[in-house]
């Protein structure tokens, strides 16, 4: 009994961790925490299919935090990039 009710919080756990990762990757690798959100998004979905926990629930507001903060890192990069280019800094 006790395995199998293990079993149904890993969706959760998967969750939480990819959400902790999604805020915490370094900014230089941007794609890592865009891809850690998503899963900590999917697994929320999974979980919550299967028995909600409050685990999975914090992975789902990590995981929208961290994909938030990184999109807005991402676009002002890519904005910079966009006026250092037409300042003919490239």
């Amino acid at each position: 009994m006790k395995q199998e009710t293990q079993e149904k919080k890993g969706y959760g756990i998967a969750s939480f961790v990819m959400g902790i990762v999604s805020i915490v990757v370094p900014v230089w690798f941007l794609l890592a925490p865009i891809v850690a959100g998503i899963l900590g998004i999917v697994f929320f979905v999974k979980q919550k299919n299967e028995q909600p926990t409050g685990l999975a629930t914090a992975g789902l507001v990590l995981s929208i935090i961290g994909l938030s903060i990184w999109s807005i890192v991402g676009f002002f990069v890519m904005f910079l990039v966009w006026v250092a280019t037409l300042m003919g800094g490239y």
